[in-house]
Parts: structure tokens; sequence; C-alpha cells
């Protein structure tokens, strides 16, 4: 946890406070107040425009040794609740947000393009689950074609030039069909990226802490 050194700046507006005249009193006397506790009062106060000016008043505490007073956690305020469940609410948005909306390892400021760019990583789990698929489709119609081939000599008794054709004829199905599946699983794929890229977040500020 961070702490902040109480100093003469901060003991004044602490002073001019509105607050119980006991905490004012034991915040004036201690040395040392956490960045929680120190939250709090903003949200408690707002003695500053911003909780940036509020700690501009203050050091930042770099020693080992924390006082007990500062080691004592006080009960959130109900503020102090609302305000972290937002920053929560906020980042679990973002987070959907980039899982939907799959962007480049690195951002720049200006980077808003919503369309996919895939890293050397992605592009290498790509190639290798085509090879893979291909390899698939290659030994569904040898052992296909394998089939017909031994089951045309051995039921059938056929010469040779119609077992060729009977294999030629159900292998070309075989590799119709297994191409049709795939490319039929990889239009359901893009159809649901985009219906889930189309749906609009709506966003309700729950309350606004200025």
């Amino acid at each position: 946890m961070v702490y902040f050194e109480v100093t003469d700046s901060l003991r004044h507006i602490i002073s001019s406070s509105p607050i119980d005249e006991s905490l004012k009193e034991e915040l004036i006397r201690t040395s040392y107040i956490s960045h929680e506790n120190l939250l709090q009062f903003y949200l408690d106060n707002q003695p500053t425009k911003s909780f940036l000016e509020l700690i501009r008043q203050c050091k930042l505490y770099v020693g080992d040794y924390i006082p007990e007073e500062c080691t004592r956690r006080k009960p959130k305020s109900k503020e102090y609740i609302e305000f972290m469940n937002k920053l929560m609410l906020e980042e679990k948005a973002n987070e959907y947000d980039r899982l939907v909306n799959k962007r480049s390892e690195f951002q720049t400021l200006y980077d808003h393009s919503s369309k996919d760019s895939l890293t050397p990583s992605q592009e290498h789990k790509q190639v290798k689950s085509q090879i893979t698929t291909i390899f698939n489709i290659f030994i569904s119609v040898a052992s296909v074609t394998y089939a017909i081939w031994y089951w045309s000599n051995s039921s059938m008794r056929l010469n040779d030039a119609y077992r060729a054709l009977l294999c030629l004829f159900f292998g070309l199905i075989v590799l119709i069909a297994e191409v049709f599946v795939y490319m039929s699983y990889l239009n359901k794929v893009e159809e649901a990226k985009i219906k889930e890229r189309s749906k609009k977040e709506i966003k309700k500020v729950i309350k606004n802490f200025e």
C-alpha cells in the first residue's frame, strides 16, 4: 500500500474541512496517511478540485517503517465502494472490448482500427491449422479410396478400369464433402465474429464524482 507524509499544507486542508473534530485531530496528529484513507477523505469532503491536486499537497513516503496509526484500517464509505465498483465495471467493459475487437499487439495512441491484425504467433497457428486440415482431408480421401479399391476386388471382382473409376468417384465425393464441411465451419465462425462486433454496448453512468 502507498503512504503519504502529512505535510503542513495537508494539515491546513484537513483543519479547514467540515469533518468530525475527533477524526480531524487524529488526521492532523498522524505523520503518515494511506492512499485509501486519503481517497476516502477526498470523496467525503472534496476539499480540492481534484484528487490529484490533493495528492500534490503531500509527499510520498518511501521509508521502511510505517507507524501503527497508519496501518489501522478504517471502514470504507459508501461513496468509496461505489467509486471502486465503477472502476471495476469500466475495466471489465474495456477487457470485453479488447476480446471482441482484436487489435495488434502494440497499439499507438491514434490506432483505432477495428480490423483484426494477426500477430506472428497467430499467423503461425493459423497456417499450422490449415496444414493439419489439408492432411486430415488427404487421409480421409486416401482411406476411402483404398477401401473401395479393396472392396471392389474382393467382393465384386471388377476389372482394374472399373475399380479405378469407382475409387476416383468416391474419392471426389469424400473430397467435396470434406471441403464443404470445412468451409461451412469457417463461414459460421466469421458470421459469429461479425455478429459479436455488431452488438452495441450501452454504458450507463451510475454516479458522477466531481
